[in-house]
């Protein structure tokens, strides 16, 4: 959508930097969020991290991201996007 608004020249160019702002705002936002997640799962486990296997391993940050619900956080980073934008 951002591409599309960057077709018409100066006018366009504003939008579209608001689309991939706001794009890139939310990616990195849950992406933090589901990382944080992801490492609170790993330390909280009963097991020590140096006494699982490789596979174990793998398969912790697959765990805590499956009992994650990622819709709330993108909307909570829209609206966090928004409310600073206006700001």
């Amino acid at each position: 959508m951002g591409t599309f608004f960057s077709l018409f020249p100066d006018i366009g160019s504003i939008p579209a930097s608001i689309v991939i702002g706001g794009t890139i705002y939310t990616l990195t936002v849950a992406s933090g969020i589901v990382y944080m997640n992801v490492l609170t799962e790993l330390f909280n486990s009963s097991v020590s991290p140096n006494a699982c296997t490789e596979e174990e391993f793998k398969a912790k940050p697959n765990d805590a991201i499956s009992d994650l619900d990622i819709d709330p956080i993108k909307k909570e980073a829209k609206n966090s996007y928004k409310k600073s934008k206006k700001d």
